[in-house]
């Protein structure tokens, strides 16, 4: 009888397999659900649905290529990964434009449900690789929500990377639209093509981490160190947007903050999978993925709360302050001032931030890993629950 209670310990986990192919399913649910809603109440219900499901690819899919892959084949999957995510912020909106244009709101909803649909369809005929022993083995007895991840320092460290990243970049993506249309009369069409220089180096900043990381000593902490550098320095000349000042000026932090952004994307998943055991990958997917997401909606929030605030303070006219905030023209100068004023405070919450990175790194006791030589740990060399996974 004792010989048979271990067993009984065990609880099958979904593997990142299962999950990725639920992940498709739910999108191509709220996609139809989207496209089919009759009113406001009902499609925002299903955009939640789809929510929930695009979290369940995000998470599925990057447990999916760490199992997959190991070494410098793990190195170009993860830059490819990053880069895909780079043409998707970069062409993402752009290309809605142009499918609600040419097919309606609903038409862009067809056609997401139409990819679902096809992925679906391919993960039916066994594309996807089989879960690894290590993903599927012994390992601890987990409960629903697996946070063992938060104990290791090494993966706090990777995980804060893209919290930084949102209150330093996304922030800025999301208002200097506005930002230029306040300050320097822009049209939305202009402001959208001067904002190309925030967006394009997202495409090439995966591709050049991954060639730096195969093919040169470059390690992912010189990477990462980087990208919180270039990110702090483009929210610092920001100072430049004043109406006195040319707009040109600005594509100077722009290009940085692109970097800084571009840079670590990809390699911020790929380590922060390597730093767990194998089989808390989709746990440890799942809670950076939260943490990317959440601090974006987080910082944009904060970010545009406040500047209508202060803009509505100095006005002395809430109401007016909330327009202008949202980008009307006639107060440029209290708009700039403003602005600065968030962008310096964007500065120092991705510094504090940034030095919270390099303390854990230095208490997690071992130096960062090259993701283009380690392999991810198995099972039978993981810690128990008891032990932080270092």
């Amino acid at each position: 009888m004792c010989a048979r209670d271990p067993p009984r310990l065990r609880r099958a986990r979904p593997s990142p397999q299962r999950t990725f192919v639920i992940g498709l399913a739910t999108v191509l649910l709220g996609a139809v659900g989207s496209a089919l809603a009759g009113n406001l109440v009902l499609l925002d219900l299903a955009r939640i649905i789809t929510g929930v499901g695009a979290a369940a690819i995000a998470t599925g899919g990057t447990s999916i290529i760490s199992h997959a892959y190991d070494g410098k084949r793990r190195a170009h999957a993860f830059a490819l990964l990053g880069t895909i995510v780079g043409i998707g912020l970069a062409a993402g909106p752009t290309l809605s434009g142009l499918l609600v244009t040419a097919l309606g709101w609903r038409g862009v909803f067809g056609v997401v449900a139409g990819v679902a649909a096809l992925v679906l369809a391919a993960a039916a005929f066994r594309v996807l690789p089989a879960p690894s022993a290590t993903s599927t083995g012994d390992a601890p007895r987990r409960g629903f929500l697996d946070l063992s991840p938060l104990r290791s320092p090494r993966f706090l460290a990777v995980a804060l990377v893209p919290v930084a990243a949102s209150f330093a970049y996304v922030s800025v993506l999301t208002y200097a639209p506005i930002a230029l249309s306040a300050v320097h009369g822009q049209d939305a069409a202009t402001a959208g093509l001067f904002r190309l220089p925030l967006t394009l180096p997202v495409l090439v900043g995966p591709l050049l981490t991954g060639a730096l990381i195969t093919r040169t000593r470059v390690s992912p902490h010189t990477i990462i160190n980087t990208a919180i550098i270039l990110l702090v320095t483009g929210d610092v000349l920001f100072l430049l947007l004043d109406p006195s000042l040319s707009p040109v000026l600005l594509v100077i932090p722009m290009i940085l903050l692109g970097f800084g952004w571009g840079l670590p994307l990809g390699l911020v998943d790929g380590e922060a999978l390597a730093s767990v055991p194998a089989h808390s990958s989709a746990a440890a997917a799942g809670i950076l993925n939260f943490l990317r997401l959440g601090s974006e909606a987080l910082a944009v929030a904060v970010f545009g709360a406040a500047l209508a605030a202060i803009i509505g303070a100095q006005l002395s006219n809430p109401t007016l302050g909330a327009e202008v905030a949202a980008g009307a023209t006639g107060h440029a100068a209290v708009y700039a001032s403003v602005f600065r004023m968030m962008m310096i405070a964007c500065a120092v919450v991705t510094t504090v931030i940034g030095a919270a990175v390099i303390l854990l790194r230095r208490a997690s006791g071992t130096p960062t890993p090259n993701s283009a030589e380690d392999e991810l740990p198995t099972a039978a060399e993981s810690p128990t629950d008891s032990t932080p996974v270092l």
